[in-house]
């Protein structure tokens, strides 16, 4: 069973990594319509199971965040999540800062007649693809600066094996906009990279389920009832496999 440790300040002992080939840490970032977390865990010998590390972005005493974003009227980013509400509504004196929200499902809603575009609280319409890159590149530095918050030597960027969790209604051309916008964030350094696995949104909460509690068996029907903060999503399922993986 794989051990879960909410961490709210990065303190507390964190497994070191050895030099050797391929993902030494794995970060694992839950994109939302209405909030947004990340979690992370090393790489054990001989087959142990990790424990796994879980942080807001913006290191709150949360595991999650709003999904908002801040840029100034030339766009450059400002703030993320809880802080980019707060930087919006205290600091904002002149009105021209672009707070932009609840634009992660424009990927799924405009798919065909041009860009997809995310709309500001002031109504000013801006790129979607920029908008997902330049708060991916924020969840990336803050999650490889508290990975690396305890290591003795840095975890280098090729040797984290990112995923990033897409809604399970998203076609083909979403995920491969949200992949652009990972590679633009500077997560992988090639477009097609495979340390980039997008994970359909009901299929990683199975995962996380079974490896809590280890209930489901070989032939097992169940549902996966998904409330967020945008849409409802329900699938339904069947345990084709448990070893020497789980296989829906």
């Amino acid at each position: 069973k794989m051990k879960r440790k909410y961490v709210s300040d990065g303190s507390g002992p964190v497994p070191k990594h050895s030099a050797s080939s391929g993902p030494q840490c794995s970060i694992g970032i839950d994109f939302g319509t209405s909030r947004t977390g990340y979690a992370y865990a090393f790489k054990k010998k001989n087959g142990e199971n990790p424990e796994i590390f879980i942080r807001e972005p913006g290191g709150q005493d949360a595991s999650k965040t709003n999904t908002v974003l801040l840029l100034d009227q030339k766009l450059r980013f400002l703030a993320f999540g809880s802080k980019a509400l707060d930087a919006y509504y205290d600091d904002n004196k002149d009105g021209t800062h672009l707070l932009i929200e609840k634009f992660k499902m424009g990927l799924h809603q405009k798919e065909n007649g041009g860009e997809p575009q995310a709309t500001a609280l002031n109504g000013r319409k801006l790129p979607l693809l920029d908008v997902i890159t330049k708060s991916l590149q924020y969840i990336k530095d803050e999650a490889i600066r508290e990975v690396n918050s305890s290591q003795m030597v840095p975890v280098k960027l090729d040797e984290i094996q990112w995923l990033v969790t897409v809604p399970a209604i998203w076609s083909d051309v979403a995920k491969g906009i949200m992949r652009r916008a990972a590679f633009r964030a500077g997560l992988i350094q090639d477009e097609s990279s495979d340390r980039l696995a997008l994970a359909l949104e009901p299929e990683a909460a199975c995962v996380a389920c079974e490896a809590e509690n280890e209930a489901l068996r070989k032939g097992h029907r169940f549902m996966v009832l998904d409330c967020g903060g945008g849409t409802v999503d329900i699938t339904m399922h069947l345990v084709a496999e448990k070893k020497p993986h789980l296989l829906l």
